[in-house]
């Protein structure tokens, strides 16, 4: 205690010193933690609007969604995932998402926009989606005929609330364009020039009706109730959703009698007979697999062709009805290369496989099939599958079979065309690959299953940008702390070495009558210690003086409004200074007061005791 109270009364020696000192070091700390909290304003901010105005703290999708979001790339069973995520623990909020490209023309203009179909009821719980509606109204019900526009593409596109918007875009099938109109039901600001530019907002029954989606869902957003659970949620929904498991099976094909070539495989339900429902999502995942050189759905029905021979007497065949995408199809078998014409027919001369995908009114028949039925190119054939009728005119007559059909009787048909005649809704029963040349079949049939899991991802994984950015401001204030604080050291040594020069007598008296050198070196360090203390409680007190001000207050940087907006900025912004902030800085200050009193209190623990009690 002896100790402590000369260090103290050693401070106010020289008392201009001191204050001097302390007011140096003061000046840094404040300088410090505002410098800080103005950093922190920027980042943490711009982080807030990317969670809250559209990212979400967790997103959940389809495995590679992330770097190919195609509409076909979805959660099949997005009801079903859903009420797995309600009993999160932690979770805050979730909102189910459609999104897909369009085009959106008005009676002045048009623009591509991002179409996202959004579930009124729930999509508050994760974004301020509502409060960004700054004329008009936010949706009143889930299916309503209405959309939200942005403010800066209401302006290009010179609409209003109650104007008709025209939007053209594809369904999930993909084959046919989808021309929708709607009303704009209310112009939005989130704040985030990209999004107030290219986002468009509908209901999601309306979303799911227009893109054919039927249950399905391409992001599902979350929120977490404070930042520090978000791993704990992510764990949580990871186990939620580890159950989603294909019942599929993958075998690998021989190949043909053409000679060996690349590996074929052929992606089927365990249970024999059962369709695929949304195979177009299937089919987007497994070309995501860099193995694969390409695929083809196909739908494999048992039906019965009727037609009438050259004397007219009505001739009846079971067969396989094969559904195919023609182009897709011959890159896996060739089976459109050897098809048998007739020399008037429409297809001589023409790329067969590509005619044929664009034109869907045609059947082909296996050399069995036609036999056995006794038509030839140019005739009529009906065919029946539970009770649905499809009549189409034989195009030509297939010279090759299929997989293992080559003796056997079947028809083929143009997949489109077989699945709205029969199941109604697209269906597949098997999905056929080409892999690459020394492709391992086995290894990617692996990797093609785990490729149909949900991904489950945080903000820093889907932005891992703004997660970087966040980690340099981390290191931008440490290196900022440390410039100041070094400067302050050299300020802290100076005096310091001047008051060891000031007392050299009395420390040689000190050491005279018996205080070891480890306790005038002590001393020392801790009057450098007690003078940062004194600076920093100074520093402290300016600073919080200072944020609390600018936090009632906000910093209004309007006139920058365009710049900030392209990050998501807002224009008012409010000082952030977290404990680690507040932590780090006292830390690097006693050490940097102990290190700047070292080599002062060194000189002091080794001075010659005749030599100091001559020094006057």
């Amino acid at each position: 205690m002896e100790f402590w109270k000369i260090a103290w009364r050693n401070l106010g020696r020289n008392l201009r010193r001191t204050l001097i000192i302390i007011f140096a070091i003061a000046l840094g700390i404040w300088g410090a933690l505002v410098t800080m909290a103005s950093y922190n304003a920027f980042g943490f901010q711009m982080v807030d609007s990317f969670i809250y105005t559209d990212l979400g703290h967790i997103q959940i999708h389809a495995k590679g969604y992330q770097k190919n979001p195609s509409l076909r790339l979805c959660i099949t069973d997005g009801r079903e995932v859903l009420q797995e995520i309600k009993g999160a623990s932690h979770l805050s909020g979730f909102a189910p998402r459609i999104l897909t490209f369009a085009l959106a023309q008005s009676a002045r203009g048009s623009q591509g926009v991002f179409l996202t179909g959004i579930d009124p009821g729930l999509e508050p719980t994760v974004t301020r989606i509502r409060k960004f509606v700054k004329s008009g109204k936010y949706f009143e019900s889930s299916d309503e005929p209405s959309v939200l526009v942005g403010k800066a593409l209401a302006h290009k596109l010179k609409v209003g609330v109650g104007d008709k918007l025209t939007f053209f875009t594809q369904s999930f099938q993909g084959g046919e364009d989808v021309v929708e109109n709607f009303r704009v039901k209310g112009i939005f600001q989130s704040g985030f020039s990209l999004i107030d530019k290219s986002v468009v907002y509908l209901p999601l029954a309306q979303a799911e009706r227009i893109m054919g989606m039927q249950g399905r869902l391409n992001v599902i957003a979350i929120t977490v109730d404070d930042e520090k659970n978000l791993d704990l949620l992510k764990a949580d929904l990871k186990s939620r959703l580890s159950y989603q498991k294909p019942d599929l099976k993958i075998e690998t094909l021989k190949p043909g009698p053409d000679g060996p070539g690349p590996s074929l495989l052929k992606i089927s339900r365990t249970r024999f007979g059962q369709l695929l429902e949304a195979p177009e999502a299937l089919a987007e995942s497994f070309k995501l697999n860099p193995l694969v050189s390409a695929l083809s759905l196909r739908l494999v029905l048992p039906a019965t062709a009727h037609a009438r021979d050259r004397n007219r007497i009505q001739r009846s065949l079971e067969l396989d009805l094969y559904g195919l995408n023609p182009v897709n199809e011959n890159r896996i078998s060739g089976i459109f290369d050897k098809v048998e014409l007739p020399s008037d027919s429409w297809l001589q001369g023409t790329e067969i496989d590509k005619e044929l995908e664009a034109n869907q009114e045609w059947l082909l028949l296996s050399q069995n099939a036609a036999s056995s039925l006794e038509v030839r190119p140019g005739d009529t054939v009906r065919l029946v599958w539970d009770d649905k009728p499809l009549t189409l005119e034989v195009a030509g007559i297939l010279a090759k079979g299929l997989d293992k059909k080559a003796n056997q009787s079947f028809a083929v048909v143009n997949r489109e065309q077989a699945w709205k005649a029969f199941p109604g809704h697209s269906q597949a029963s098997e999905i056929a690959l080409r892999l690459k040349e020394n492709a391992d079949p086995q290894k990617v049939s692996r990797e093609l299953l785990a490729g149909l899991a949900l991904e489950t991802m945080d903000w820093k994984e889907l932005w891992p940008i703004l997660a970087q950015m966040t980690s340099l401001m981390d290191y931008t204030n440490l290196v900022f702390l440390l410039c100041i604080y070094i400067v302050v050291s050299f300020g802290i040594a100076n005096t310091m070495i001047m008051s060891v020069f000031e007392r050299v007598r009395e420390l040689g008296i000190l050491k005279a009558i018996g205080t070891t050198p480890a306790r005038l070196f002590a001393m020392v360090i801790l009057e450098s210690v007690m003078l940062s203390m004194l600076g920093m409680a100074v520093g402290g007190l300016a600073s919080a003086i200072t944020i609390w001000v600018w936090a009632r207050n906000g910093l209004d940087f309007s006139r920058f409004a365009a710049g900030l907006e392209a990050y998501g900025i807002p224009t008012v912004l409010y000082p952030v200074l977290t404990s680690k902030n507040i932590l780090t800085a006292v830390l690097i200050a006693l050490v940097m007061a102990v290190g700047s009193a070292i080599y002062p209190a060194l000189r002091a623990s080794r001075l010659i005791v005749v030599q100091a009690l001559r020094r006057i």
